[in-house]
């Protein structure tokens, strides 16, 4: 059974400083057009190990397969978390991996999903003891905060950032 609530985040000073540049950068070349979008049929993303909790994870690599073929999933890394357009696991779908392992309580944060991916994830499976989720309205962990506890099946369409751990914080993301 998934546990879910709906809080406005805690806004700490550091998680306003945590944005990385090469997430930007990563993001900003994962732009495609609505048009690319709709003809991709699967995509990946690694991440690395965030440098401190709460702080932004390093994004490594972002494809998407297209119609031409498979991606091959990334041999050293862990499935952390698939995200869906659809309710009950349905439509498009990311797979996030991470490079560090399995989620612990550093865990993994995305400070923005991309353009693909922007109030679009409906639902999300977590794996590899990713059992606690932190996903925001806006950017860099800001606005309404959605707090789930395992898998996901239908969530409003409202995400643009992602935290994801073994458990929550001793500060509590969306509080």
């Amino acid at each position: 059974m998934t546990n879910v609530r709906w809080r406005r985040p805690l806004r700490l000073a550091s998680m306003a400083s945590v944005v990385l540049a090469a997430v930007a950068v990563a993001v900003t070349a994962f732009a495609p057009s609505s048009s690319a979008a709709t003809e991709r049929e699967e995509c990946q993303i690694v991440l690395g190990a965030a440098p401190a909790p709460g702080a932004a994870s390093p994004v490594l690599s972002r494809e998407c397969s297209g119609s031409e073929g498979q991606l091959v999933a990334p041999a050293a890394d862990t499935l952390l978390m698939v995200w869906y357009e659809g309710y009950n696991y349905g439509g498009l779908s990311t797979k996030v991996y991470g490079s560090g392992g399995p989620c612990d309580t550093g865990g993994y944060g995305i400070a923005y999903v991309g353009d693909d991916w922007n109030d679009r994830i409906r639902s999300y499976k977590v794996f590899n003891n990713c059992n606690y989720s932190a996903t925001f309205q806006h950017q860099n962990w800001g606005g309404i905060c959605f707090e789930g506890y395992g898998t996901v099946p239908s969530r409003a369409p409202v995400t643009s950032s992602v935290w994801i751990s073994s458990g929550s914080f001793a500060w509590d993301l969306c509080d």
